[in-house]
């Protein structure tokens, strides 16, 4: 389709240990790269979640290949969709995330994220400058020490 008409791919996965990463690529093994994502540990091998790549700037009709890199076991894939994150305020899975480091989620959230641990979501539509003005966030946490 024209430019613009999906954003990203989503991605239901599974992956149950190991670190890597997947390259999204048109043109093969030796195409252009679109993207990467970064898979999280889901909490077992047959334990899927969804996830989100975010693109920019790819139209038309494309052969898609996903090219596993840097460890063996880097995911186990279920499906994949063409997606469109533009509507404004769209509500976005804690797991649906586009890179990582450090944290673990099961099929629903983030169930561990310490100090140093970071997450990354693409394509987040805020609006025109002014029209966020704020963001919820929902979570539980099982202790109260802060440091």
């Amino acid at each position: 389709g024209p430019a613009g008409t999906s954003d990203g791919i989503r991605i239901r996965y599974a992956k149950g240990g190991g670190s890597g990463r997947v390259e999204v690529k048109t043109g093969g093994v030796d195409g252009t790269v679109l993207s990467e994502f970064y898979p999280v540990h889901t909490g077992g091998w047959g334990n899927y979640v969804e996830g989100y790549i975010g693109l920019d700037d790819v139209e038309g009709i494309h052969d898609l290949t996903f090219l596993a890199k840097g460890s063996s076991g880097v995911l186990n894939l279920e499906w994949f969709e063409p997606s469109d994150r533009s509507e404004l305020f769209p509500s976005v899975l804690a797991n649906a995330l586009y890179k990582q480091s450090g944290v673990r989620t099961d099929t629903y959230a983030i169930t561990h994220f310490d100090s140093g641990d970071y997450v990354t979501y693409s394509n987040i539509n805020f609006g025109p400058s002014g029209t966020t003005k704020s963001m919820t966030l929902e979570y539980s946490k099982g202790h109260t020490k802060n440091s």
